[in-house]
């Protein structure tokens, strides 16, 4: 009997972990990303770029399989790769203060999300988010930055060299 009552509590966990995942929503995806990419924002560790589970987790296939070769290709050339820092920061060394998260927009399984955050300095950044559903989860597809005093770029732009 006692067996039966952990399995049933273990499925049951199971089955509020998954349909929380499930429900998650794109703005909540994107708080999740700066908490799970704390180590590198604080300097404490490589965050999100340096976990493979994670980079899963928060990145779609494609913009995935487009860091991989980036890096892939820049470990031939013995170069750093044009991801060359936190792609969540916009920076080599990070400073993340007064996060505000936003949903901009969310059709079908596309959404857009700003985080608009102190870089340092009183210098704000936007960052545009642009995440699909994939697999029944939110992933990010790829990130317009607007950092003060320079062109806007994509993250998608900026591993392809442009």
């Amino acid at each position: 009997m006692k067996s039966r009552s952990i399995f049933v509590l273990g499925v049951l966990a199971f089955a509020s972990a998954a349909s929380a995942s499930e429900t998650a929503t794109p703005d909540s995806v994107v708080r999740d990303i700066y908490v799970a990419d704390a180590p590198s924002i604080k300097g404490t560790g490589q965050g999100i770029m340096g976990d493979k589970a994670a980079r899963a987790r928060f990145f779609s296939a494609g913009l995935l399989r487009l860091i991989v070769a980036d890096e892939k290709a820049a470990a031939k050339r013995n170069e750093a790769p044009n991801l060359d820092g936190d792609p969540f920061a916009d920076a080599q060394d990070p400073t993340v203060d007064d996060l505000k998260i936003s949903l901009l927009s969310a059709d079908g399984a596309k959404a857009s999300v700003l985080a608009d955050f102190d870089r340092g300095g009183g210098q704000r950044e936007k960052a545009t988010y642009s995440l699909v559903l994939e697999r029944g989860k939110w992933r990010v597809d790829d990130i317009a930055y607007a950092p003060p005093g320079e062109p806007p770029r994509t993250l998608r732009g900026q591993l392809s060299g442009k």
